[in-house]
């Protein structure tokens, strides 16, 4: 992943870059929610963006209030946006 532009923040940040959809959700799955109220912000391809909100939502138990997921694109379409929630 050549094209990764570095940058500095003073936030707690747990970084992870991935190659593809298929690790970004594996990432999501084995990722171990901190305690307390939060909030995931979340965007992307609608396919990998409803597994990343069925995710958290689902099986780890984030509040429906507590995310924001959109698509803002679908593989094969264009002109596609969606926000996705119940």
């Amino acid at each position: 992943m050549s094209d990764l532009t570095p940058f500095s923040t003073g936030a707690q940040v747990d970084l992870r870059w991935v190659g593809s959809d298929d690790e970004m959700i594996a990432a999501v799955r084995a990722l171990a929610l901190p305690e307390g109220d939060g909030y995931a912000w979340c965007a992307g391809e609608a396919s990998a963006m409803a597994a990343v909100r069925q995710e958290l939502v689902g099986v780890k138990g984030l509040g429906k209030h507590q995310i924001r997921a959109a698509a803002y694109w679908k593989r094969g379409g264009s002109n596609f946006h969606a926000t996705l929630d119940d």
